[in-house]
């Protein structure tokens, strides 16, 4: 099976690192072994469109703008028409269509020229329910009209999470059949061994950029409080403030960006537990991240990470900004080091079992094989067999 990826072409779609750049180098990486990929592909549209869509989309005191934009019609439209013209050229030469996340679409003339898959962390019109200050009223109509059409005419769309299939059935319209939960995966080259630890150290990992978005101000209030309960508390905080100078606490170390692996690989042995009190989560790599290291997870019941953190199993949830159920999270596993243990090895089992990439692409594997060799791809409700 000769396969063609798509993917954006914005910033953080570069990355081979982290966040959903790091992420989608692990899958295509991944589903190379699985397949003979021809390209992955990233549409990059002429300056005056991208200008033109940041114009068209720019609000003065929405933060969220840049992200945004890439949901502009006009660019959508732009991009789709590129990677149209760019596919023709190599008509021959693939199977398959897989696109990572659906800001363009692999045509803009459908049917396209081979069937094609989507996979995506989240969507659009959970974006207007769950994190609205995303969402650019003047330009929505628009762009759920043309992502509609667009995952209507896909063999099969792939999600991250069960509220993101969910999503695409209910929202999107797109049949039952055709929309699978294959989940995210891990961004390591390889999952550590299962260790021995003792959860003593009182040791809190975060990592996260964007300490804004991910809520590292109230991990900060919450610190001199669990300073007062247990005073040997500390706390390492890894990752891109973007723009927020973070003030000084008591026991709090700040590393900014780490690029070794094999720091972050002993920041991750030397934590007892990992706190991420974010305040926007479409999936929650670094959860899943975390668990494959043992770490129970507090997280927040927000966006998918609900799916990734098995409550009161894998970690402990709590509601976004809750300094005061943080603290009791916090507070109660310091004083339960037996289940923090617990909540390790059921962390790591969930993790080497669902959020591999491995995992991932075996769940997708057949069904990439039948939308290679399935042909009647379009009306939406053509049925595929499971």
């Amino acid at each position: 099976m000769r396969i063609m990826g798509l993917s954006s072409s914005e910033t953080e779609y570069t990355t081979q690192t982290t966040g959903v750049g790091g992420a989608m180098h692990y899958f295509f990486k991944e589903l190379g072994k699985r397949a003979e990929l021809v390209e992955l592909y990233q549409p990059r549209p002429h300056l005056l469109s991208r200008a033109y869509s940041l114009l068209s989309t720019y609000q003065i005191g929405n933060k969220e703008w840049k992200r945004a934009y890439k949901r502009h019609g006009a660019l959508f439209r732009a991009k789709s028409r590129i990677c149209r013209k760019h596919l023709e050229q190599r008509a021959v030469s693939f199977d398959l269509i897989f696109q990572w996340q659906f800001f363009f679409s692999p045509t803009d003339q459908y049917p396209s020229i081979a069937p094609y898959c989507l996979y995506n962390d989240w969507t659009t019109k959970l974006n207007e329910r769950e994190y609205p200050h995303w969402v650019i009223p003047k330009i929505r109509k628009e762009i759920n009209e043309l992502q509609t059409k667009m995952l209507q005419q896909a063999a099969y769309v792939f999600a991250f999470t069960d509220k993101v299939r969910m999503s695409y059935i209910h929202d999107y319209g797109v049949h039952p059949d055709r929309a699978v939960t294959v989940w995210g995966g891990i961004n390591m080259d390889t999952v550590p061994e299962r260790i021995h630890k003792a959860y003593g150290s009182h040791h809190i990992l975060f990592v996260g950029n964007n300490y804004s978005a991910k809520g590292l101000d109230t991990l900060l209030q919450a610190m001199p409080i669990i300073k007062e309960r247990f005073p040997g508390a500390k706390a390492t905080i890894v990752g891109n403030p973007v723009g927020h100078p973070m003030p000084p606490v008591p026991s709090v170390v700040y590393k900014g960006i780490v690029q070794s692996k094999d720091q972050m690989d002993a920041l991750y042995r030397q934590a007892d537990l990992f706190v991420l009190p974010t305040r926007s989560e479409t999936f929650g790599h670094v959860f899943a991240e975390a668990m494959a290291y043992q770490l129970p997870c507090i997280g927040t019941l927000t966006g998918g990470v609900p799916e990734v953190i098995d409550d009161g199993r894998t970690g402990l949830l709590l509601q976004r900004d809750d300094v005061s159920q943080l603290v009791q999270h916090i507070t109660h596993l310091f004083e339960h080091p037996d289940r923090m243990q617990r909540m390790g090895d059921k962390g790591y089992d969930k993790a080497i079992s669902k959020f591999t990439w491995e995992k991932v692409v075996d769940r997708m594997e057949p069904y990439l094989y039948e939308a290679a060799s399935y042909k009647a791809r379009n009306t939406p409700d053509a049925k595929i067999s499971s």
